[in-house]
């Protein structure tokens, strides 16, 4: 619920506010920020990770993912 909520919304305060109110969840802004980003990070080195795997696919392998 948190990172959903940092991820749509336009700051974290207001993220930490709609958790309040719609899901009775008090988080604080700065741990909002803080496990937003850290899903962020994780998702940008997985990626990182799989475009490193492809790119060192042969050429004709690439072509059938």
């Amino acid at each position: 619920k948190i990172v959903h909520a940092g991820v749509t919304n336009t700051s974290f305060a207001r993220a930490s506010e709609d958790l309040l109110t719609l899901g009775d969840l008090a988080v604080a802004v700065k741990q909002v920020e803080r496990v937003a980003q850290g899903i962020g990070l994780e998702r940008c080195v997985e990626r990182a990770a799989a475009v490193a795997c492809y790119q060192a696919l042969p050429l004709v392998q690439r072509s059938r993912h």
